[in-house]
C-alpha cells in the first residue's frame, strides 16, 4: 500500500520530533528563522494558511513556500480536509525539516500565538534582541541578556 508524500513526510516529522528534535521545528518564527540559515531539508505547510484573511499573513507564507523551494527544499503542501492537515495544524500550520540543527529555542508563547498577534510575542520575547541591540554576539545567552536590561 502506497501513502502520500505529504503522510510519509508528517511521520518523518513525528519520528524525527521523538528521536532527534534538534532536527524540527514548527511555528512560523522558528521556520524562517532555519530558512534564513540555510537549514530546510523540507517545508510541511497546511493549506489553510494561504486562505489567511490577512493579505499580509498569506504572503508570509507564499514567500516562505518559494524561498523553501529557491532553496532546494522539499515542500510539501496539506489539505485541511485531510487527517495529515489537521495534525500539522494542531502545530500552527508549518513545520520544517532541518539540514542541520539549530540553536532556536522555542517558547510556547511563539509556537501557539500566532493568529495576528505577532506583535505582542514580539515584545514578549525580546530578551535575545536586547542583547544582539547592546553589541553582544547572536547567542541567545539568557545571564547575559538579563544584565543588559537590569542597567
Amino acid at each position: 500500500m502506497h501513502s502520500h508524500p505529504q503522510v510519509r513526510a508528517l511521520s518523518a516529522f513525528f519520528s524525527t520530533l521523538a528521536e532527534t528534535p534538534e532536527r524540527v521545528t514548527y511555528g512560523p518564527k522558528h521556520v524562517e528563522i532555519a530558512l534564513a540559515n540555510g537549514a530546510l531539508a523540507s517545508l510541511l505547510i497546511t493549506d489553510t494558511l494561504f486562505r489567511a484573511n490577512s493579505i499580509a499573513k498569506r504572503s508570509r507564507y507564499v514567500a516562505m513556500v518559494e524561498a523553501a523551494r529557491a532553496l532546494g527544499s522539499q515542500v510539501h503542501v496539506f489539505s485541511s480536509l485531510h487527517v495529515s492537515g489537521e495534525q500539522l495544524a494542531q502545530l500552527s500550520g508549518v513545520a520544517a525539516m532541518l539540514r542541520f540543527p539549530l540553536p532556536i529555542e522555542l517558547d510556547d508563547d511563539d509556537d501557539h500565538d500566532d493568529d495576528g498577534n505577532e506583535d505582542s510575542n514580539d515584545k514578549g520575547g525580546t530578551e535575545g534582541d536586547e542583547a544582539n541591540a547592546d553589541g553582544a554576539s547572536g547567542s541567545p545567552d539568557r545571564k547575559r541578556s538579563d544584565n543588559t536590561t537590569a542597567r
